[in-house]
């Protein structure tokens, strides 16, 4: 199985899969969050995506690069809001982990947070019933 980092990534599918991106992002920008987020993430090629990963940790590059310039300073889903005295309420994701916190910055770090828990949960067997490896079965034996 040939495994080597060949990602063939571009900017017409990341236009295409983000067009949301297109007006607020020019194709430097694009092309360098996406080189950036293939030197941070190392995924296999032989964890055929379609470069899922690479492309939507570049756009949640890209948004918190909007985000900062736009001067927003909180995050999550707005819950409520007012007008008078002006306020509002976020409701941020429960996170365990710094990584986690940061990817849920945007909705495209959540995304990628949700497609990578999905890809690391993606572990199977071929033939036999390999539990019985670590557990006894009735009886006290292993086979």
């Amino acid at each position: 199985m040939n495994c080597d980092d060949d990602t063939g990534l571009s900017l017409y599918a990341f236009m295409t899969r983000f067009p949301e991106l297109k007006g607020n992002a020019g194709n430097d920008v694009v092309m360098a969050a996406l080189e950036r987020a293939r030197h941070w993430l190392k995924v296999p090629a032989c964890i055929d995506d379609g470069g899922e990963s690479y492309y939507l940790l570049a756009a949640h590059f890209i948004a918190q690069s909007l985000n900062v310039a736009a001067g927003a300073t909180t995050f999550g889903a707005p819950t409520n809001a007012s007008v008078g005295s002006v306020s509002v309420g976020m409701q941020v994701p429960t996170v365990r982990t710094a990584w986690q916190a940061w990817l849920a910055g945007t909705p495209y770090g959540q995304q990628l947070w949700a497609w990578l828990a999905l890809k690391a949960a993606g572990a199977w067997s071929v033939g036999g019933l390999p539990e019985r490896s670590a557990f006894r079965k009735t009886g006290g034996v292993f086979w």
